[in-house]
């Protein structure tokens, strides 16, 4: 009984990828029972994200926002035998005035529910980009701590005007901080201003999303960290799961490492979305007046058919077992050393790649080889449909034979593995381009 209760699609959102009906179609596929569509809100023209620039304008958001309210509608309709779809939508948070702009979005169209969310600090993307990260810091003092408490601040307003049904990635202010995993307590300040968020969550039957982006954004631990956790199970609250997927390789994406952390906080059940009437269900929550909430068991979720799906949101590059450094050998570059040619090889058989790819050997750092590619990704990134992307770049060129490439293991949780091409000196420049530009549209990885 899996379920996600935040996502976006390539449609309708500028920084994700594929269809919504295709984001439902791999909902269905990977064994999700519940899934809910929040696309962003229209914003006002000084809050729209970098991508949205140069693409749109306020009446055109505004009219794709409605395209895909009815484009979420037909899906319900038409999957409704396959897969629970709620239609909803993230809410932006940015100033005083947002209140206006939600209020009359919620009018105009009849949601299953919102997710109410802060992404703005002081008019300024704080999840965008380190740059954008930095001037709100600027703006906020210039220290973490003092955007952090403007963040919470700014959250407490939205929760007391909204009460979202909702609340999504409670802590993303830590994304692009210097130091994601720090323990909120050791700022009082701060930490004070989370437990009365916590509490007035808890007050009026909020519900915590459970929100594995952090993980494959980098971070060890959902959103919110344990000590969020362990403090809003406390005092009652209640918690759901989500993915905050922006593309089909995002759905369920490290649901067992979240199992994995909330049983660290000792959360031992979970509610979802459920139509009313549904048998087993509890009270609705506000801004969710039409549907109901059920409870699930950590246990059962632990079971689920996303977790022993063959198509788990767990990259294939798993398979290939780290090789430990042999005797007296020395890590280069911090790196441990590669898989073998023989486990890469059964890696590509085992996922009938071995006629697209050719893997390097023992000589992968030849002389020979003039041009060569790093890429650094998260698991969740770097799965069969990366690596098939980039089999098909390579073999446009003339020379697809002479591509050599490894997938090596690192010391770094924050990106695991890395992917490494070489190119012979007689292949031609476009095996370079091609490559660069197929890893340019690939979401969570980086070319150096």
């Amino acid at each position: 009984m899996p379920f996600s209760h935040h996502s976006h699609s390539g449609e309708f959102c500028g920084h994700a990828v594929n269809t919504l009906e295709e984001v439902v179609l791999h909902a269905v596929k990977i064994g999700m029972t519940t899934f809910c569509m929040t696309e962003h809100m229209p914003r006002s023209r000084q809050d729209f994200y970098p991508e949205e620039e140069s693409k749109h304008d306020e009446a055109s958001l505004a009219k794709l926002f409605d395209s895909y309210y009815t484009e979420a509608r037909r899906l319900q309709k038409a999957y409704a035998d396959q897969i629970q779809l709620f239609v909803g939508f993230e809410s932006e948070w940015i100033r005083d005035s947002s209140v206006d702009q939600i209020h009359a979005l919620r009018s105009k169209y009849d949601v299953d529910l919102f997710v109410g969310s802060v992404h703005h600090v002081h008019g300024i993307p704080i999840d965008y980009d380190t740059p954008y990260y930095h001037k709100a810091r600027d703006v906020a003092g210039g220290k973490d701590d003092q955007l952090f408490a403007d963040y919470f601040d700014l959250q407490y307003q939205m929760l007391q005007q909204l009460k979202p049904p909702v609340v999504g990635h409670f802590d993303l202010i830590r994304l692009k901080s210097d130091d994601p995993e720090r323990c909120f307590k050791t700022w009082p300040g701060v930490w004070s201003k989370i437990e009365r968020n916590l509490k007035f969550i808890a007050g009026y039957g909020g519900i915590v999303e459970l929100n594995s982006s952090a993980l494959r954004k980098g971070m060890s631990e959902p959103y919110p960290q344990l000590e969020i956790c362990q403090t809003f199970l406390k005092m009652g609250g209640r918690f759901t799961f989500s993915d905050d997927s922006h593309g089909i390789d995002q759905i369920g994406a490290n649901y067992k490492r979240v199992l994995d952390a909330i049983g660290k906080a000792q959360i031992e059940s979970v509610v979802y979305l459920v139509p009313q009437g549904f048998a087993g269900a509890s009270e609705a929550v506000s801004g969710m007046v039409s549907h109901k909430l059920i409870l699930s068991t950590i246990a059962a979720l632990a079971t689920s058919a996303v977790h022993g799906s063959p198509i788990a949101p767990i990259s294939p590059i798993l398979s290939i077992p780290a090789v430990p450094l042999s005797p007296g050998a020395a890590a280069k570059d911090g790196h441990v050393a590669p898989p073998t040619y023989a486990q890469a090889e059964m890696w590509m058989d085992e996922h009938k790649m071995n006629s697209m790819v050719t893997y390097c050997d023992s000589d992968y750092r030849s002389k020979r080889m003039k041009t060569r590619f790093e890429i650094w990704g998260y698991l969740d990134r770097l799965n069969l449909n990366f690596f098939e992307g980039l089999a098909a770049a390579a073999t446009n060129c003339r020379h697809p034979e002479e591509i050599q490439w490894a997938v090596e293991p690192t010391n770094n949780e924050y990106a695991p593995f890395y992917v490494k091409w070489y190119q012979n000196p007689s292949s031609d420049d476009c095996t370079s381009q091609a490559i660069t530009d197929f890893v340019r549209t690939w979401p969570g990885v980086r070319c150096t």
